[in-house]
């Protein structure tokens, strides 16, 4: 339609960021109520690593539409079309599993147990078919249903101890304390999506506080997940953008602290003009 592959992908990701943005308010309004639901969208849109939905030709984009779709049909009680939006995010991505078991746990919170659910319920089961369809083509295309597997061993990242266990990490901090210095951006790439994580995990409790228990299982088997499948951190600000209830919770919280949410907001914003600028410059952002 446009005659350029770089430019097709650009317009899909804007297409998808703004389709993201529109579902995450509108969960966020239907969870926080409208007036905080603003600073929610505030804080999504302003996080650092937010550009990877208006342009940059990531998946971030399809798979978060996807995902919000299918908890906003949860919540509006459509789940032949949940498990299809579900089935979507699943087919972008491994993790999209979580979003699998999110949205069966909600449908069954909203239903007060398992024993409750209806034949209509059914169509929940359709959500783990996007990551089934894909291991079937890899098969096909490639002899394995487990190609991605394989084609992160390219990248050092290979399920394996090392990988839990974050050698790599260890060893790239241990590089920047004695040979590259403290102002290094090694060394600070590696520190900065590792307090990432650590942040996304030790506001899990606040989560399932505020959203409850299935909100809370989802954020917490992303996070965990998505930290697992690196080697050092790296990726983690940007794929803590599918655990959004964090995201819900920042804007509760900053609802209330003026003073708080324009020191963090204006922080955010600045490092967001700033991280795009450096990926535009084809520099390793997440």
């Amino acid at each position: 339609m446009v005659g350029d592959a770089v430019l097709a992908g650009f317009v899909t990701t804007l297409a998808f960021g703004v389709a993201a943005t529109v579902l995450f308010h509108r969960w966020a309004a239907d969870e926080v109520g409208p007036a905080r639901a603003r600073w929610a969208l505030a804080a999504f849109l302003l996080y650092p690593c937010s550009f990877y939905l208006f342009g940059a030709v990531y998946a971030d984009a399809l798979f978060l539409a996807a995902l919000l779709a299918a908890f906003l049909l949860v919540e509006r009680d459509h789940p032949w079309l949940a498990g299809l939006a579900a089935a979507v995010a699943t087919g972008t991505r491994p993790v999209g599993l979580a979003v699998a078991a999110g949205v069966w746990a909600r449908a069954v919170e909203r239903r007060g147990g398992w024993r409750n659910l209806g034949r209509r319920d059914a169509g929940l089961l359709l959500a783990p078919a996007g990551v089934v369809a894909y291991a079937a083509w890899l098969w096909a295309r490639f002899g394995t249903p487990l190609a991605f597997m394989h084609a992160e061993q390219g990248w050092h990242q290979a399920p394996g101890w090392r990988t839990w266990m974050k050698v790599e990490w260890f060893r790239g901090m241990w590089r920047w304390v004695t040979r590259w210095g403290v102002l290094d951006p090694k060394g600070l790439h590696l520190l900065g999506h590792a307090l990432v994580t650590v942040v996304a995990l030790a506001l899990l409790p606040r989560v399932f506080r505020r959203f409850g228990r299935a909100y809370g299982l989802y954020t917490a088997a992303v996070v965990a997940g998505c930290a697992l499948s690196t080697a050092n951190f790296v990726g983690m600000g940007r794929y803590v953008m599918a655990a959004f209830p964090l995201f819900a919770l920042a804007g509760d919280l900053l609802s209330s602290r003026p003073r708080l949410r324009v020191a963090l907001l204006g922080a955010s914003g600045t490092a967001l003009v700033a991280f795009t600028h450096l990926h535009a410059r084809n520099l390793l952002i997440s």
